[in-house]
């Protein structure tokens, strides 16, 4: 017969030394990205941020929508020119009245202007009735307002008028 082959025992557990741990831990590591792992929880941080987004947008969306049809305090204006003006104040602002709006003030009017520095005070009502007057905003100054009063708004929108 020839030479007998001998057999390799198998070699007996022994403790591994810090290195040859922290070698193997890197191994598995780089398993892992060869795995796709960390792309995994990647995706799903973006999925996540993307269901975030979405879900703010709609409630921007449902916010914004809710308030569009809740009503607005409505006033009405009575001018000293006569004319009556209904509806919602937007924004108060300061302005210096030209020669020609002094011109056609009363003496009392153009003493409380010359008194704040030749500023008067004026608000932006919103009227929304395009048809009616050719214009969805007017100025009403503070000097012009013979009196003005809070009118209840309707739950039918920006249908702004007056009850004769």
């Amino acid at each position: 017969m020839g030479a007998v082959a001998q057999m390799e025992k198998p070699s007996e557990p022994t403790e591994l030394s810090g290195r040859a741990r922290a070698a193997r831990c890197k191994a598995r590591l780089l398993d892992l990205e060869g795995e796709g792992e960390p792309l995994v929880w990647c995706l799903g941080g973006a999925l996540a941020l993307g269901i975030v987004m979405i879900l703010g947008l709609l409630v921007l969306v449902l916010w914004n929508g809710a308030t569009t049809f809740l009503p607005k305090p409505i006033e009405v204006v009575r001018l000293s020119d006569g004319t009556v003006i209904a509806g919602e104040p937007v924004r108060t602002g300061v302005w210096t009245p030209g020669p020609e709006v002094l011109a056609t003030l009363t003496g009392e009017a153009r003493d409380r202007i010359a008194r704040s520095g030749g500023t008067a005070t004026r608000t932006l009502y919103r009227i929304g009735n395009y048809d009616l007057y050719g214009e969805d905003f007017r100025w009403a100054a503070e000097f012009q307002v013979l009196y003005q009063r809070p009118q209840p708004p309707t739950h039918r929108g920006l249908g702004i008028g007056l009850h004769v």
